[in-house]
């Protein structure tokens, strides 16, 4: 241990000194194909020259001794006997290999793969009876392999018996094979020219297979023999012999070409038509399309029509099955039916289609569901001109609607309802309806005005009035109603009601500010009296100083043709009224500063344009630009990075700005020369 370095012995010289990565990468795809370039080949073992037969003798000792050990080791591997017959075979000891093709099938005698080889060993050396008596020991043993079968008739048909191929294949056929047993016993009759033993053949088929393929094979086999008369025969027994679940829609579809390739465009629409209706598109949309095309190239317009509508209701119908509330297809689904189907088959869709109410009862989910219903009635009554089955549907309608229509209702239910009612004539029901769905429905104005237009027509001005007497109790605040009632008392002469209506209207204070309640007003005060008219606005100015109120009363004044001294004077009183309003409103007064802003803009827009002298016009000009407000750009404080906004401010608040700061100014010059004197 002395003689051993310090360092060397010390531990931490097996450390890593630097684990920072090699400037050098390798990767393990690198690694690899250097191994792969730098593999040392192995020396190749020399083959082993026999110079007689003693040496011959040795050899085929030492293999077949190391044939028996391995096969000791593994009984069970089948590979292992091949390769040692094989070896034997090579040897020309035909007796050894069949000897060890015999322990081979004592081992394991359901493997096919050691019968095939073993026969294959007889036929390559011409040993025919021994490959047959092997063909017929399999084929006594595993008659349900395939292979070994047209192993065996392959063999007779080469070797030129046929009678003992056909008799290997009827051996075969007793067991009831896969249909592929029988198409290879067809090949091997056509190939020898037997055309009946292979009709023959498809009848044992169609007999132990009925399936609609088996039937479509047979008569493809009478069409290539050109026995059109039998290939129609047998497609029309397997329409007979199996049942509509085992006739497939390839069936039908060879079948109808078939048709088709013989002419026969009535029978093969026929086909089609009774296959499409079985097999929807989503099943079968080979058959379907192959239909398309065939009443493309041989069809009239009305049968290419009916078919796509066909094509069109079954993709949604398939909708509706797995959705039935999609009430959208279902709308696209009754305009198809209403356009190509029958008054019975276009009812039991529109019932279909109600019976399937929304899940949730919220109104945007049952609002597409009620336009079907409204649908119904209206084809009811316009196609099938039934007017009593629409006011039925309408009445299931409305009974349909969820908790007694507490919840949420429909107003143009309501109004189609009462309208059909009108048209049968029952005025009374039709008004109950009315009523009853302004009790429901107390907010749906359009409901008031179909009400209102139905006594209108009918002359009772007093029921109008009760009903604008309920629509304005029940909504207060709803102008165009005030606009109407006014109107219509206007048509009846009433000019004192509707002033009246009018002044109700502008003292709530929710309409108070309406420019077109109040110029409403103006008219039907020139209609009463025009000296009258101004002083009842100027009361209405003294209570509601609103900008709607000037306006109405300028626009009167000049509809009056009043003097422009007199227009004038309003003018400056509006524009000095707002201001004032406005400033007396500290914090609410943005919208009166906005108006006293337009007012004055109106009111110097108006001086412009009007006819007075030019010495004069200026001077009136002058005074309306003087008492025009201005915008100014402030910012809002609060607001992250602050808000820009503009404002109206009045000369008299400028002034008093700029008093502020002339004082604010004086103070400082006054502290300056202060602090100078003190210095010296």
């Amino acid at each position: 241990m002395d003689l051993v370095p310090s360092h060397v012995r010390s531990q931490s010289a097996n450390r890593v000194k630097s684990k920072a990565p090699a400037k050098i990468q390798i990767t393990a795809e690198q690694l690899l194909r250097e191994a792969w370039e730098r593999k040392e080949h192995a020396v190749p073992i020399p083959k082993q020259q026999i110079a007689d037969s003693e040496e011959l003798l040795d050899y085929q000792r030492n293999e077949r001794k190391q044939y028996e050990m391995r096969i000791v080791r593994n009984r069970s591997h089948s590979p292992l006997w091949i390769r040692y017959a094989r070896w034997e075979e090579e040897q020309n000891e035909f007796v050894r290999a069949r000897s060890i093709w015999e322990r081979a099938i004592d081992n394991d005698y359901r493997n096919p793969v050691i019968w095939l080889n073993y026969a294959e060993m007889e036929m390559r050396h011409r040993f025919i009876n021994h490959a047959r008596n092997v063909f017929d020991r399999a084929v006594a043993l595993l008659p349900r392999v395939d292979q070994i079968w047209l192993k065996y008739a392959h063999m007779e048909e080469m070797l030129g018996q046929l009678t003992l191929a056909r008799l290997v294949y009827q051996r075969w056929m007793k067991w009831f094979p896969e249909n592929s047993a029988y198409f290879a016993f067809v090949r091997f009759e056509l190939r020898h020219g037997r055309s009946d033993n292979a009709r023959k053949v498809y009848e044992q088929l169609v007999n132990v297979h009925p399936t609609s393929h088996s039937y479509v094979k047979y008569a493809k086999f009478e069409e290539r023999q050109e026995e059109l008369a039998r290939a129609r025969h047998v497609f029309e027994r397997a329409t007979e012999a199996l049942s509509t679940s085992q006739l497939a829609p390839p069936f039908f579809l060879s079948f109808a070409k078939f048709e088709e390739r013989q002419k026969q465009m009535k029978r093969a629409r026929a086909i089609y038509q009774y296959a499409t209706g079985e097999f929807s598109e989503t099943e079968s949309p080979e058959l379907h399309q192959s239909f398309t095309n065939f009443e493309k190239r041989h069809g009239e317009r009305e049968a290419l029509d009916s078919l796509l509508s066909s094509k069109k209701r079954n993709s949604y119908e398939a909708i509706l099955d797995k959705s039935p509330t999609e009430y959208d297809t279902w709308f696209d689904l009754l305009q198809l039916e209403e356009s190509a189907s029958s008054a019975d088959r276009i009812r039991k869709v529109y019932e279909r289609a109600v019976s399937n109410s929304p899940p949730v009862a919220t109104k945007p989910s049952w609002s597409r569901y009620i336009y079907i219903w409204i649908s119904y009635a209206v084809w009811e009554e316009l196609a099938c001109e039934n007017l009593q089955a629409a006011i039925k549907v309408y009445k299931r309608c409305i009974d349909r609607v969820p908790k007694r229509h507490r919840k949420f209702s429909f107003g143009k239910l309501w109004m189609y309802y009462a309208q059909a009612e009108v048209r049968n004539k029952n005025l009374p029901a039709a008004r109950k309806i009315y009523g009853t769905g302004l009790g429901v429905l107390p907010e749906k104005h359009s409901l008031y005005e179909r009400y209102i237009e139905l006594e209108l027509s009918l002359g009772e001005f007093d029921r109008v009035r009760k009903i604008y007497e309920n629509w304005l109790t029940r909504n207060p605040t709803y102008e165009p109603a005030f606009l109407a009632l006014a109107d219509l008392e206007l048509r009846l002469g009433e000019t004192h009601r509707a002033r009246s209506v009018l002044e109700l209207a502008t003292s709530i204070e929710e309409l108070s500010s309406s420019t077109n309640l109040w110029e409403k007003l103006a008219d039907v005060l020139k209609l009463e009296d025009e000296s009258s008219a101004v002083r009842r606005f100027e009361g209405y100015i003294s209570s509601k100083p609103h900008s709607a109120v000037w306006l109405a009363y300028i626009k009167m004044m000049e509809e009056l043709h009043a003097a422009n001294d007199a227009i004038r004077r309003v003018y400056e009183r509006s524009v000095n009224a707002l201001r004032e309003e406005a400033i007396a409103r500290k914090d609410n007064s943005e919208q009166w500063r906005e108006d006293a802003f337009d007012m004055a803009n109106k009111w110097l827009h108006w001086e412009e344009n009007s006819v007075d002298d030019a010495s004069d016009k200026e001077g009136y000009v002058a005074r309306a630009k003087k008492l025009l407000p201005r915008k100014v750009k402030k910012v809002r404080k609060g607001v992250a990075g602050g808000e820009e906004y503009w404002q109206v401010v009045f000369r008299e608040e400028e002034t008093s700005v700029e008093g502020v700061g002339n004082k604010l100014l004086e103070a400082a010059k006054r502290w300056k020369r202060h602090q100078t004197n003190g210095d010296s």
